[in-house]
């Protein structure tokens, strides 16, 4: 667990670009090897390789993408409205902070997912 937090603390400080980059070589790695982890996910639940491949290794490129080109959007700090003449000089703002390394219990059926 200590190399996992010691890790978030570098990736914490990262720009989304450089985030973005090391997500893509997930991509890549996925892309290349993506007969292998299909057969690797077929071995451990029963799926066929297609299966495998279509629903768990195809996915996870597709992910891939989408985090890396959206990630700074969606996570960008929010000005949201007061919503009372009482906080007029006031701000409020929603802003994401990452909650360090967790734990993920995923379905063994999908377990890329």
């Amino acid at each position: 667990f200590q190399q996992a937090r010691t890790a978030q603390v570098e990736w914490r400080e990262k720009s989304f670009s450089e985030r973005a980059k090391y997500i893509q070589k997930v991509k890549k790695y996925l892309v290349a090897h993506a007969e292998e982890a299909a057969e690797i996910v077929s071995k451990a639940n029963g799926k066929t390789r297609v299966d495998a491949l279509a629903t768990e290794v195809v996915p996870c490129t597709l992910a891939c993408d989408w985090y890396s080109n959206n990630a700074e959007r969606i996570l960008k700090l929010e000005r949201i409205p007061n919503g009372s003449i009482l906080f007029l000089n006031k701000s409020s703002f929603i802003e994401y902070q990452p909650v360090g390394v967790v734990g993920i219990i995923s379905p063994w059926n999908y377990p890329l997912t």
